[in-house]
């Protein structure tokens, strides 16, 4: 059986790290992924270790620990430059939409042609243009079964 003053200090440890969560999620770009990081996997390695004591106490502040040092991994990969990623195929597919005289439609299944087809002609000034992006999906499956 622990004692109280072992418990009494796994809340100042307790208290401490989420001080330090707190503090290393204060900082901006590179900085906060690096120390993000470093502190999530150190809370990781504290929680496990709080898991072998095998009382409920330590147990469950082994996985307080733990969640922590999860969030604190997850802080450490979010992107630090925000553009959107994109899809060159999409990108290319949606440059040859109408044009004929593509090679890669020449290519094409006749039924992921002629939905190309339909998709390029249906775009009217009362419709919305932005048919092609279930078209592209369509033909995706389409090319992935070939």
């Amino acid at each position: 059986m622990f004692s109280i003053a072992q418990y009494a200090v796994l809340i100042v440890v307790l208290i401490v790290s989420t001080q330090l969560y707190f503090h290393a999620t204060s900082y901006e770009a590179e900085r906060k992924q690096e120390k993000c990081r470093k502190l999530g996997i150190f809370l990781m390695t504290v929680g496990i270790v709080c898991l072998v004591f095998r009382d409920l106490f330590y147990a469950m502040a082994g996985f307080v620990f733990i969640m922590l040092g999860f969030r604190l991994i997850a802080y450490s990969l979010d992107r630090i430059v925000k553009q959107p990623f994109i899809d060159p195929d999409k990108a290319e597919f949606e440059s040859h939409i109408g044009d004929q005289s593509c090679p890669q439609l020449s290519s094409c299944p006749e039924s992921a042609r002629s939905l190309l087809e339909s998709c390029s002609t249906c775009a009217t000034a009362d419709a919305p243009t932005t048919t092609t992006d279930g078209a592209f999906e369509i033909l995706s499956a389409q090319f992935a079964k070939h």
